[in-house]
């Protein structure tokens, strides 16, 4: 592998043998901001074949409401594709019960959601790992809302693997807010069929995130 391949393979920029020297200073400061920015957002790299989540201090299990969209952010370490989602149905629900699975872009400044993939319903009756194959591009330091959402109109719904702990980069106005509770993530209640291009996000606690999983291809 010559000088400069793994960069590009990872989506970094580089500077061919022949270029003005002063070119070279400017793309070295080009590296190191993508190094920082890296390490402020606390993206990881992502081996192909690996299944990421976003970050939590632990788990539990627990039933969330149907069309309750809930999701938690993981920050993409290197340029990629992603080939899978999955979560975990610990207790399945009665006939009928289904888990739909999206991937938003996730905007820490605005705090705007965008609809990356709607990877459609999994199964929520019987237990175990439940997984769809998706294909979607992703950028270093990208920021993604990966959400879980009941469906399917089932008297008792499924049992999902949880988030439990709270994550520094979600924030909120009022520090009473803050100061009572563990932010975790994100939730729009009432999402019935596919899921919303651009919806309003309100603020969701521990306990409540499902533990959503992608894979790198």
């Amino acid at each position: 592998m010559a000088n400069g391949d793994a960069a590009l393979a990872a989506g970094y920029p580089v500077v061919s043998g022949d270029a003005d020297r002063r070119q070279g200073f400017d793309e070295i400061n080009i590296t190191r901001d993508m190094f920082a920015k890296l390490a402020a957002a606390g993206g990881i790299p992502m081996r192909s074949g690996h299944s990421y989540a976003a970050p939590t201090a632990n788990t539990q299990t627990a039933i969330n409401a149907e069309g309750s969209m809930r999701g938690g952010l993981l920050t993409v370490g290197v340029a990629g594709t992603l080939n899978q989602i999955a979560i975990e149905i610990v207790t399945g629900g009665t006939s009928g019960a289904l888990v739909r699975l999206g991937i938003y872009d996730f905007n820490p400044s605005t705090g705007v959601a965008t609809l990356l993939v709607d990877a459609g319903t999994v199964d929520g009756v019987a237990t175990g790992i439940k997984t769809a194959s998706i294909s979607q591009a992703v950028t270093a330091g990208q920021t993604l809302l990966l959400t879980a959402t009941p469906q399917g109109g089932a008297g008792t719904r499924s049992t999902l693997r949880m988030h439990v702990g709270s994550d520094p980069r979600i924030g909120d106005s009022a520090v009473s807010t803050l100061a009572a509770t563990m932010l975790l993530g994100y939730q729009v209640a009432s999402v019935s069929g596919s899921l919303p291009s651009t919806p309003t996000l309100a603020l969701a606690g521990s306990g409540s995130i499902p533990r959503v999983m992608v894979r790198a291809a």
